[in-house]
């Protein structure tokens, strides 16, 4: 099944399991910082065109990182982004961020790419390739 949150605050903790896509859309500026912490994903995870902050995984241990089956796609989002301590299975694509990215500690089967980000920080992540701004990373 797939889960998809249009416009409003979100957290999704540890020990939840989704068994599709999780698609994270239009979370407006003012809303409390959204998170996604120690979850399972067995499909594609998207966050895009989000105004307020979102956290996934992190680097505190009240929010593990998640374990995703396919890719991660954070695209287009003008609030801040952290993606820390995430197992990916296919690529993580960060591209297109106008708010301030950090990428930290993931483990990407496939391919890391960055791209076309204002403001991107990141290191300690293990990818099959880098590409773009986390060639570094």
């Amino acid at each position: 099944q797939n889960v998809q949150i249009n416009g409003g605050m979100f957290s999704i903790g540890a020990s939840s399991t989704i068994d599709g896509n999780l698609q994270v859309q239009n979370i407006p500026v003012g809303t409390a910082q959204n998170q996604i912490c120690g979850t399972t994903v067995k499909g594609n995870v998207q966050f895009q065109n989000n105004g307020m902050a979102v956290q996934i995984g992190s680097a505190s241990p009240s929010c593990a990182g998640d374990t995703i089956g396919g890719n991660l796609q954070v695209q287009n989002n003008s609030g801040s982004t952290a993606i820390y301590n995430n197992t990916v299975g296919g690529n993580l694509q960060d591209q297109n961020n106008t708010g301030a990215t950090q990428v930290f500690n993931n483990t990407v089967t496939q391919s890391l790419q960055c791209q076309n980000n204002s403001s991107i920080t990141g290191g300690g992540n293990t990818a099959k390739q880098k590409q773009g701004q986390c060639i570094g990373f």
